[in-house]
Order: C-alpha cells, then structure tokens, then sequence
C-alpha cells in the first residue's frame, strides 16, 4: 500500500518539483558562469546568487512539499484523500517518507551544484577548483565518527524540519484553526517555532553535553554551556576555550531536545490523522 501511495505522490508532485529544481539548476548556472568570469562586480554577483539558491534549494523543496501535503489533504482534493479506505497514519507515513526521499535527494543535488560552483570559486581563493578534494583534505583531521556524526546531524535537521511542517499543516488545519484557510497553518508553525527556540536555548544551556576538540581529536564530555560560561568566567579567558588555551568546547546541549521535538511533532501528526482526520 505504501508503494502505490508512494507513486500517487510522485506523479501529483512531480510538475512542482521538476519546476522548482530546474529554476534552482538554471540560477546555480548563470551564477557560476558569472563568478567565472572573474570581473569584480559580476563576479561577487553571481557568487551571492549560486550561493543563496544553493542555500534555499531544500528548503523550497519542502515548503513545496508541505504546500501539497496541505493542499492535497485538507484542501479541494482533501475529501478524496481523506475518504480512501486507509487508516490516516498510512497515508500521512507515505507523504512523510515521500517528503524525506525528496529531502535526501536534495541535498545531493545541492552537494553537486555546489561542487560546480566551487569549480569557478575555488582558483578566485587561491584553492583547489575541486571540492571534494577540498573536502578531502578536512577529513584528512577529521575522526570517521565525527564526520559521520556531522553529515547525520544535517541530514536529520532538514528532516525533522520538513516534520514540523507537516505538524503544522495537520495541526492547523484542525477544527480549530481549519477555518483560516493557510493561516492555520501558519500561525501554529509560528507558535512551534518559538516554543521549539526557547527550549532548545534552554537544552544548550542545561543539558552537560558537548565535545572537547583538541590537536590530537575530539571526544564527548560532560559539560553544558552555561557551567562552561561560568568556569571560564572565572579563569578569565575566553568563553570559547578552555584553560589550556588549546581546547576548544563545542556545547551539543540543543541536540537531545531537538530529537525529542521531532519524536512529538511525528507521534502528534500521525496521532491526529488516526483519531480526528481519517475515516477508514
């Protein structure tokens, strides 16, 4: 069932998405052509522009997502959606799982058009025109667990984030706010969004997590920033290193909390298509 729920989104989103990467690769282009060809303010030009649309590819992706997942639900195709003889959190996993396909896929098209566009930035800098030489060369001093970890944190992060739009798409549409129309939606990420600052800033300051960099590499330890702030007040030194002055302290505190907000905007979803959504 998942499949064939699966093709039915790719054949409804297909248009949108072919509309929105082909603007983002044609941008990318012209900008790289512009920071190629070396004149100072054509140059900087197209580097600001492959750079913003590089930068806002994914997430344009998933506002288009969650526009249909909206749309597509709640909306003028919405009673048909809602009407399929299917228990509501089949068809919410299989847009779920259909935004995350689009989400990873994004971000590796993103990886390549970037490494089109380092290929005129990089000889500008003095640098390799290679990225992934470049990128090599970091991983050079970079442990195999903490790049991992770091190419998992951002894959989760966009994720997560394409989940909190769907919360807020099923959540606003709701007996409550479903009379606004988008509105509802809107006000309820705006709600989310600032609940979920305050008690990440709340984790980044608590929670004792952080990693210890040092020359010799990195490991976890206990340590939140706000008793890190507190210590290196007291020795007087930066806040961002320790007292040997060679140790750098990254807090990861908003890390657990983060997760913690993706888990209750999934379970909160899939909780309100079962019981206040579906009608199978």
């Amino acid at each position: 069932m998942i499949a064939t729920l699966l093709k039915h989104e790719f054949i409804r989103t297909r248009g949108m998405l072919a509309a929105i990467l082909g603007i983002g690769v044609l941008l990318t282009v012209v900008g790289t052509l512009m920071t190629a060809t070396g004149w100072i303010v054509i140059a900087e030009l197209g580097s600001i522009l492959a750079f913003i649309v590089i930068s806002v590819l994914v997430p344009a992706l998933q506002i288009g997502l969650a526009f249909d997942f909206w749309f597509s639900s709640f909306r003028r195709t919405g009673y048909f959606t809602q009407t399929l003889p299917i228990k509501g959190s089949t068809i919410y996993w299989s847009k779920a799982l259909w935004g995350t396909l689009i989400t990873i896929a994004g971000l590796g098209i993103s990886v390549l058009l970037s490494a089109m566009f380092w290929a005129a930035l990089g000889p500008s800098m003095m640098m390799s025109g290679n990225l992934f030489a470049e990128i090599g060369a970091l991983a050079d001093f970079l442990p195999t667990g903490p790049a991992v970890a770091i190419v998992a944190f951002v894959v989760i992060s966009y994720v997560g984030w394409l989940m909190q739009l769907l919360f807020a798409a099923t959540i606003g549409s709701g007996k409550a706010l479903g009379r606004l129309s988008i509105g509802g939606p809107i006000i309820v990420y705006l709600v989310a969004y600032t609940i979920s600052q305050i008690i990440l800033l709340l984790g980044l300051l608590l929670i004792p997590l952080a990693v210890e960099v040092t020359e010799s590499g990195a490991r976890i330890i206990q340590a939140g920033l706000l008793s890190e702030m507190l210590t290196e007040l007291q020795l007087s030194s930066a806040p961002t290193e320790s007292a040997s002055g060679g140790t750098a302290i990254v807090p990861l505190g908003f890390i657990p909390p983060m997760l913690l907000i993706y888990v209750v905007s999934i379970w909160w979803s899939v909780r309100n298509w079962n019981k206040k959504i579906a009608l199978a």
